[in-house]
C-alpha cells in the first residue's frame, strides 16, 4: 500500500508509512496521496498487545484520527504470515 519504516523506542514499535497507493481505503475510507500512517504496537503484558492507528491526511481530513484495537494472545492459535503482492494473488503462506 505504501512505504514503510519501522522503529523501536524505550518498550512499544512504531511503523510509519507514506506513499500509498491511490484507490485504496483505509479502514472502509478514502484518502489522498498525502495520507500519513503511524502504528503503534506495544505489549502490555504477556497475553495482550495494544495496537494503535492514527491516520493523517490532511489532503481528506480536518484533523488525524485514531483507530485503537487489543489483541489477545492465543496459545491454541498458529501464527500465520501475510503476504500481500498483488489483489489477486493467495495471501496466505503456507497453509
Amino acid at each position: 500500500m505504501g512505504s514503510g519504516i519501522v522503529f523501536f523506542l524505550a518498550v512499544a514499535a512504531f511503523a510509519q508509512t507514506t506513499g500509498t497507493i491511490t484507490g485504496t481505503v483505509v479502514d472502509g475510507h478514502p484518502h489522498t496521496e498525502m495520507l500519513h500512517i503511524t502504528e503503534r504496537l506495544h505489549r502490555a503484558d504477556l497475553g495482550h498487545l495494544e495496537i494503535e492507528f492514527t491516520i493523517e491526511d490532511p489532503g481528506t481530513y480536518s484533523k488525524p484520527w485514531v483507530i485503537k484495537r487489543v489483541a489477545d494472545l492465543d496459545t491454541n492459535d498458529e501464527i500465520g504470515e501475510y503476504v500481500c503482492i498483488d489483489k489477486d494473488a493467495p495471501h496466505m503462506v503456507g497453509k
